[in-house]
């Protein structure tokens, strides 16, 4: 399993804790002291691969054979804890044999780890453009089935219990609040963001106060989150990095570490995002994977005002991602792409591009 994930977890400027912790302890200071914990014995050196929420390696160990390594040193460490319990417990979606987990620290700094078994293999994204059609609509197929059987399944309560833990715990500060999830809901999270980044430079106040009453506006179909009574896992973070190809074809979902509890329309919408992106520079990726998802999984598209819900997903997700990725110029010298953008698409009633998403999240509501 390469782990090659676009997921972005670093806060940049919310505080100070990021300087500190790489001032202290580069990427090679954590594999030593994780490899020593772990007892883990490299017969060639270990190759980094690329992540953005957590070192990640793949190395060749004498007992274990080839594995991939995750270190977590940023943010909320013990969303790997949740992975490697996801994981373990459910089938249906070809997770990679967990070989062990475990913490540890530097300094007063704490570090958390799992092993798993490397796959044979290819991120989708690194694929999709060499696969056939046929390849391409059946893979599609795979991950439908493979979602609705994730979001069908109720976990043990104790696993319920570790998922949800976190959702109890009281979150103080932006940096909390942005490592706490991808996706900031609930709507009171959001605002706290919104009205942080209304200080940002290069951030217009009088844009984030549309924004605080479009949301407001939207507080109609707040979802419930992080209730397994209401709700299924959702994987979280789900985007073409994310979905591993075997060379037989088979998909594995990868990057369970931001799943939670929540309604099946959630999951969509980092695609959603990417087919907006793809609609506006001529690439029909996503809308294309968006529309056969839909034919695959209906369910997870329908329910009441749709529409409005989505773009509440991607509100919220656009405000947290600015604080990820700040501006450093004014909105109309960004790229059209960033989320300032997108933001002020948003409130505009300007997202999504016409024919990027299906018919049912567009339909007015």
């Amino acid at each position: 399993m390469v782990n090659e994930t676009e997921t972005e977890t670093t806060i940049v400027g919310a505080t100070d804790t990021f300087d500190i912790m790489q001032s202290i302890a580069s990427p090679s200071d954590r594999l030593k002291q994780v490899s020593s914990v772990a007892s883990l014995c490299p017969t060639t050196a270990p190759v980094r691969l690329k992540s953005y929420s957590n070192d990640v390696w793949q190395i060749e160990d004498a007992n274990l054979g080839s594995v991939v390594l995750r270190v977590g040193w940023i943010g909320d460490v013990d969303r790997l804890e949740r992975e490697v319990a996801i994981g373990r417990e459910v089938t249906s979606i070809r997770y990679p044999e967990v070989l062990g987990y475990g913490k540890t620290s530097i300094g007063d700094f704490s570090l958390t780890y799992s092993l798993t078994r490397r796959l044979n293999g290819r991120s989708l994204a690194q694929q999709w453009d060499s696969l056939s059609m046929t390849q391409r609509r059946s893979i599609i197929t795979q991950l439908a089935h493979m979602l609705q059987e994730l979001h069908r399944w109720r976990p043990s309560a104790e696993l319920a219990d570790l998922v949800t833990r976190r959702a109890e715990t009281p979150v103080v500060g932006v940096d909390e609040l942005v490592g706490y999830n991808l996706n900031p809901l609930p709507i009171a999270r959001t605002l706290t963001l919104a009205q942080h980044a209304m200080k940002m430079p290069y951030v217009d106040p009088s844009l984030m106060v549309r924004v605080i009453e479009t949301i407001q506006e939207l507080g109609d179909v707040e979802p419930a989150l992080d209730d397994p009574t209401r709700h299924g896992l959702i994987h979280g973070d789900l985007h073409l990095f994310n979905l591993w190809l075997t060379p037989s074809d088979d998909v594995v979902l990868l990057d369970l570490e931001y799943a939670r509890f929540a309604p099946p329309l959630l999951e969509i919408q980092r695609l959603c995002e990417n087919a907006d992106i793809d609609m506006r520079n001529g690439n029909d990726t996503h809308p294309t994977i968006l529309r056969w998802l839909a034919q695959d999984y209906p369910e997870m598209f329908q329910g009441d005002r749709a529409a409005r819900r989505i773009r509440l997903y991607s509100l919220a997700f656009s405000i947290r991602h600015i604080i990820i990725d700040p501006p450093n110029a004014p909105v109309d010298e960004l790229s059209p792409d960033h989320s300032l953008n997108r933001i002020r698409r948003l409130v505009a009633n300007e997202w999504p591009a016409p024919g990027s998403l299906p018919d049912v999240l567009t339909a007015a509501s």
